[in-house]
């Protein structure tokens, strides 16, 4: 009994990752509020919860704000480039559907799921390696299919999490917005901490 409540114990490690999602939750809420800086937070976010994967030691508020400040360039550029995707994939679609065009529909449906998967590994990558964008653009690519099944593990996790949670259940939205960012990261980070630590095997080699 005594070691379930010592400092190793599953009790005193449950609060610590109950304090970790509720602080970080909250530093991406308030760092990606004003939507410009919100793939900035993204990053700043999976570089912390990856460490906590990784079990590297973290101290959540100056890696939080260290990550921000350091890929805020990197992050609100291909953020921004990829509002601009999404924009262009909306927009096509419904110009698709609207002159019932199917091969249309069918182009902008497949662009979208590789848009998609791909986005996933984006902000990890930038959180983890340095690269450039097209590096980062590229290997979020290769990464999203040659790991297809973690790909959509991936995607479920935050679709559950992020959308069918806060509107299937909306009584537990204030649970759910303090927090369900840090959540999703932090066990999408485990999952990556997997497929990196592949591709950084097959690096060394």
């Amino acid at each position: 009994m005594k070691k379930i409540f010592d400092m190793n114990g599953s009790v005193f490690s449950a609060m610590t990752t109950v304090y970790q999602i509720l602080a970080l939750n909250l530093f991406f809420i308030i760092s990606g509020i004003w939507i410009v800086t919100t793939g900035a937070a993204v990053t700043a976010l999976y570089s912390c919860c990856l460490k906590i994967a990784y079990h590297e030691p973290v101290d959540l508020y100056v890696d939080f704000k260290r990550a921000f400040k350091q890929n805020l360039k990197v992050s609100t550029i291909i953020w921004l480039a990829m509002l601009i995707v999404a924009l262009i994939l909306f927009l096509g679609t419904y110009y698709f559907q609207q002159v019932r065009f199917l091969i249309g529909l069918w182009i902008m449906f497949g662009t979208g799921t590789i848009a998609i998967l791909a986005a996933e590994y984006l902000f990890p990558l930038i959180a983890r390696y340095e690269n450039t964008r097209t590096g980062y653009l590229r290997n979020a690519i290769n990464l999203s299919f040659q790991h297809s099944a973690y790909s959509i593990i991936i995607f479920v996790v935050d679709v559950a999490l992020l959308v069918f949670l806060p509107v299937f259940i909306p009584k537990l939205f204030l649970l759910w917005l303090a927090t369900a960012f840090a959540a999703t990261v932090l066990i999408n980070s485990y999952i990556f901490k997997y497929v990196f630590d592949k591709y950084d095997e097959s690096v060394k080699e």
